[in-house]
């Protein structure tokens, strides 16, 4: 491919994290567009070509024609890349799928806690709408646009207590599954580890240099109960991060 490719997502978001990751690995050039949630998704719709929900990450060509729409096509793009043939063995498709499968279930729970906490966090709400506007704007409009999130993902009356619950019960799952080991398919770094290292996120984010959170964003992706009970599963994805994330170097701080 001649020219980068633009992968638009947005910073903190687990789900472009893991495509960032997946292409990052296979040292394919690329440019990062953060996308703006609500206020970017007509745009979006419009590039897309649909009418229907649209989600990021989604990975484009220049020429904007889409190369994938979803973080693990994004990651199966980058795998078909030297020298990142080995995150998507054959051998282990089957384990790899089901490891992204459980991730999904502890994200869907993860996203609902989240959105709830920056519904809650005025500087959060504020940093999460353009600069251009008004500064008496920022506020209702953070907190109208977290409002249609809630609604686009139906978490608004979900429990805070049973969204807790199916996330500590993934990570249950996820500890029995690791047992110890360095990876969790095999015996070499695959997008099982991703999907998994990216979804340990949700309760505590990483200090990676490419991903540096405000403090009161990084309050909202806590879940401090959590992070205590799980502090095994905390270590094992710093060390992953240490051993396997190549990033570029982005010290920029990630507002909202």
């Amino acid at each position: 491919m001649s020219q980068k490719p633009t992968l638009l997502g947005i910073p903190y978001s687990p789900w472009t994290e893991r495509a960032r990751w997946a292409l990052d690995y296979a040292k394919v050039p690329y440019r990062f567009q953060r996308f703006q949630p609500v206020i970017g998704e007509a745009a979006l719709r419009w590039k897309l070509g649909t009418i229907r929900k649209v989600t990021v990450p989604v990975l484009f060509e220049e020429t904007g024609k889409v190369i994938a729409s979803d973080s693990v096509d994004i990651a199966r793009f980058a795998g078909k890349q030297e020298p990142a043939s080995s995150l998507f063995p054959e051998v282990h498709e089957e384990e790899i799928t089901r490891w992204i499968a459980t991730a999904e279930r502890a994200l869907d729970a993860g996203r609902s806690l989240v959105a709830k906490a920056m519904i809650e966090n005025a500087e959060v709400l504020e940093s999460n709408v353009p600069r251009s506007l008004p500064k008496l704007l920022r506020l209702p409009m953070g907190r109208f646009g977290m409002k249609v999130f809630l609604n686009k993902y139906a978490l608004a009356g979900r429990s805070e207590r049973e969204d807790a619950a199916q996330l500590g019960g993934v990570l249950a799952e996820t500890r029995a599954g690791l047992a110890g080991r360095k990876y969790f398919v095999g015996d070499t770094f695959t997008f099982a580890d991703v999907a998994v290292a990216t979804m340990i996120n949700a309760i505590s984010p990483p200090d990676a240099p490419h991903l540096r959170l405000s403090a009161a964003l990084r309050a909202c992706w806590t879940q401090p109960a959590l992070a205590t009970q799980y502090a095994d599963l905390l270590t094992w994805r710093d060390e992953l991060y240490a051993s396997s994330r190549r990033a570029e170097v982005d010290l920029r701080p990630v507002a909202g």
